[in-house]
């Protein structure tokens, strides 16, 4: 496969030297770098907090578990028979629940009240704002017709200058060929 002269040449040769690699970095820096980083993570593991730790207080409730309760229909309570901590027992009622937003003397709850005047005075910021985009969008109306006006007075005149001058052109060839034919033009 290869030339016999490459081969005898390989083989006669002798190489005897030694491969020298220069860093400009000293290898004892390196070693220090290891070690440092080595002992950092390893005392970082033995003392250090790696998960996050958290104080709370609140309650532990094994088996008997806590009880949700569902109202069949969505209102506000509008009076609580029991507090925290009570001992209740069974079909005892806990709260009123009001179902209405309106109460039987007809008032209306504080939050109702402010949310309702809320509302009023978007409204009127809405009628006002479209009142005045109203008058607004009139006035370019207007001021749009009247340049209309100018413009169609403008396109009118040269029509009509141009129909004249029709006229005039049609009267000059009708007169121009009775009197090619009597002979008088040429």
């Amino acid at each position: 496969m290869f030339r016999k002269n490459a081969l005898e040449y390989y083989h006669s040769s002798n190489w005897n030297t030694r491969v020298l690699l220069l860093s400009r970095i000293p290898a004892w820096f390196y070693i220090a770098i290891s070690i440092f980083l080595l002992s950092f993570f390893i005392l970082y593991l033995l003392f250090g907090y790696y998960t996050r730790r958290l104080d709370i207080q609140g309650e532990l409730i094994l088996l008997p578990h806590s009880v949700v309760l569902n109202s069949p229909k969505a209102g506000y309570i509008n009076e609580a028979m029991v507090s925290t901590g009570d001992l209740v027992s069974k079909d005892q009622p806990l709260v009123k629940i009001k179902l209405e937003r309106i109460i039987e003397n007809g008032d209306v709850g504080i939050n109702s009240a402010h949310s309702i005047s809320s509302q009023l005075k978007q409204i009127d910021s809405i009628i006002f704002s479209l009142e005045k985009s109203k008058k607004i969008t009139l006035a370019n109306i207007q001021n749009q017709i009247i340049q209309n006006k100018k413009i169609l007075l403008d396109i009118e005149n040269p029509i009509k200058e141009i129909e004249k001058n029709i006229d005039d052109i049609y009267a000059l060839v009708t007169s121009y060929r009775k009197l090619h034919k009597k002979g008088i033009a040429s």
